[in-house]
């Protein structure tokens, strides 16, 4: 899913996913298989500024030991891809079946995603960074 104002990390996402996806194909008669795993969110120290405005979004971030202990669970089973997250799997699946509700979908999350954070880019909030962190 495209998702505002994370550019760089959202084709970074897609971009591995393809990578696995092709690789998966090479190494199908070869007995290696592949789980790629697409949590939500994790919870580690880069990631802990973000956990109050992904609690309001509604975003879960997940313990690491549950992604590596489901991760496991997913590759024992032999699955190739697990989504962690009902909210964002959900995203995920209605803009592959919706392909066109997809934008009205993430300018709803850009707008909340507006109220929540601030951005030194041109089209984020314009409220400042003093006052961003203030709330904080």
């Amino acid at each position: 899913q495209p998702l505002p104002y994370y550019q760089v990390y959202t084709a970074t996402k897609h971009a591995l996913l393809a990578f696995c996806r092709s690789l998966e194909v090479e190494l199908a008669d070869s007995g290696v298989r592949m789980t790629v795993i697409l949590p939500s969110g994790v919870r580690t120290p880069m990631a802990a500024r973000y956990e109050a405005v992904a609690e309001k979004l509604g975003t879960y971030f997940f313990p690491p030991e549950e992604v590596a202990r489901r991760t496991l669970e997913a590759a024992a089973r032999g699955r190739f891809l697990v989504r962690l997250g009902l909210k964002e799997s959900l995203l995920i699946r209605l803009g592959n079946l919706l392909p066109f509700l997809q934008r009205p979908v993430m300018v709803l999350v850009k707008r909340r995603l507006d109220r929540h954070l601030f951005f030194p880019c041109a089209g984020g909030p314009r409220r400042g960074k003093k006052e961003y962190l203030e709330k904080e």
